[in-house]
């Protein structure tokens, strides 16, 4: 009976001075255990930092492969109109990202169509609408291939 009570009694002293331990540790606070719940909290708090970060980097550029040959007469500059525009629902840097339908005339006089999406800042909203001209560029062996300059030029 009284091994039981001094097994019992070591127990207790380790547990305490584990306690005291960390008490020191952590300038006299309780510290307690997370429990499963906090666990979980946390992975999903990483796992959607992760995609926030990761999904939402970098808009697709699509006339990259023009932009890698380093023939600067590959990249023609157009003015286009602006046919259609829609908020797409997403935003980078707090700024709404709007696709952009553009009609445009290529060097040989053929029309093309291009879908852009581009953020732009809510202030400059106001200024874009079915109707105005904005500078293009697009790819001289594949007019199909465009995106507005960097930055947006509207023109008058």
């Amino acid at each position: 009976h009284r091994g039981q009570d001094g097994h019992r009694h070591a127990r207790h002293v380790q547990r305490w001075r584990r306690v005291q331990i960390q008490s020191a540790l952590f300038c006299g606070m309780t510290v307690m255990k997370p429990g499963p719940i906090v666990a979980i909290a946390f992975i999903l708090g990483l796992i959607a930092f992760a995609l926030i970060v990761f999904l939402n980097v970098r808009r697709p550029d699509p006339l990259a492969d023009a932009r890698q040959t380093g023939d600067p007469a590959r990249l023609v500059q157009a003015t286009a109109t602006i046919v259609a525009l829609r908020d797409t629902g997403s935003r980078h840097n707090h700024n709404p990202i709007i696709e952009f339908k553009l009609g445009y005339t290529n060097q040989d006089g053929r029309d093309f169509n291009a879908v852009v999406e581009r953020p732009i800042p809510a202030l400059d909203l106001s200024r874009l609408s079915p109707g105005k001209r904005v500078k293009v560029i697009y790819d001289a062996q594949d007019p199909t291939k465009a995106d507005l300059t960097d930055p947006m030029v509207l023109e008058p």
